[in-house]
């Protein structure tokens, strides 16, 4: 029997023969789909030319990207940083830009001893900024070098064309700053004014709320932007102090028994943001909200 494209045979009814023909001719079968697709457009249909689009790879995306917003967060801190030494009174130098950074934090600190000295009528002298300025530069020193006080302050002295020892502090007054350094007030003990809640004696952590505000507060009013990308992660500051009963043992760290703090830091350039040192029985989602919160205040939210 011979039959039509239509697949129906001559005896059938011719118009819906007719009809599957039509139908036929409008519908794309799966034979023109194979060869449409290997051979690209039939006749009567037209493919619409795709734009070109270069090929970027993942790495040149990523470098390219972050390149630009980089620029961007730059352009903006190198502003604020300016307005931020013309503000303190702070030369445009390298010395200049490190004394806007700590001399808020260096001047609470010396207040704090201060007071410290005063309640315990210590028989010292009250400590005074050039003091302090050295003494941190002999720890920085200190750490870098794996050298104790004494051996550090010899050096300076032997190395310096323009210092003598009276121009050094003294090794028994950096031992003393170093016993009697206080990162909270005397008075209140780094509680809020009014706070009238008890404290832990030997828990120091609860009593640095004032001092992690202070710490990095001229940083954020540099660095922190609402567009910058942050990274948030957890610290391990070493400590072998006895009476400090908050220590914890974390292998994954170098410094693996010590203070455990949250820091908040920009993404691109690692610029610490905020921190905040874990407290006993507090919840991690507290810890968070509290750190984030901190970052927030900038823009007074």
């Amino acid at each position: 029997m011979v039959t039509s494209r239509g697949g129906r045979s001559r005896g059938g009814s011719r118009g819906r023969g007719r009809g599957a023909r039509g139908r036929c001719r409008g519908a794309v079968g799966a034979s023109d789909r194979s060869r449409l697709a290997r051979n690209g457009a039939v006749k009567g249909w037209s493919v619409p030319k795709a734009p070109e689009q270069g090929i970027m790879m993942e790495e040149v995306f990523a470098s390219q990207m972050f390149g630009d917003e980089a620029r961007l967060y730059t352009h903006g801190a190198m502003q604020r940083l300016e307005h931020a030494l013309r503000a303190h009174q702070f030369e445009g130098s390298r010395i200049g830009i490190l004394q806007l950074f700590i001399s808020e934090t260096i001047d609470t600190l010396i207040k704090w001893t201060n007071e410290h000295i005063r309640l315990q009528s210590l028989q010292v002298d009250n400590l005074e900024h050039w003091e302090m300025y050295q003494f941190f530069g002999l720890l920085i020193f200190s750490h870098l070098t794996n050298l104790n006080f004494k051996t550090v302050l010899d050096k300076f002295v032997s190395r310096s064309t323009h210092l003598s020892k009276m121009d050094v502090i003294d090794l028994t007054r950096a031992r003393f700053i170093s016993s009697n350094l206080l990162a909270y007030s005397a008075m209140n003990r780094g509680n809020v004014v009014g706070n009238d809640t008890w404290d832990s004696q030997r828990d120091q952590t609860v009593r640095l709320t004032e001092f992690e505000t202070v710490l990095l507060r001229r940083t954020r009013q540099v660095f922190l932007s609402s567009t910058m990308k942050a990274s948030l992660d957890d610290e391990s500051y070493g400590c072998r102090a006895s009476d400090n009963q908050v220590k914890k043992l974390n292998p994954r760290k170098s410094d693996s028994e010590g203070y455990s703090a949250d820091v908040v830091c920009d993404s691109l350039f690692r610029i610490p943001i905020a921190i905040r040192f874990n407290r006993r029985g507090e919840r991690k989602l507290i810890m968070y909200q509290k750190l984030l919160s901190r970052c927030c205040k900038i823009w007074g939210r």
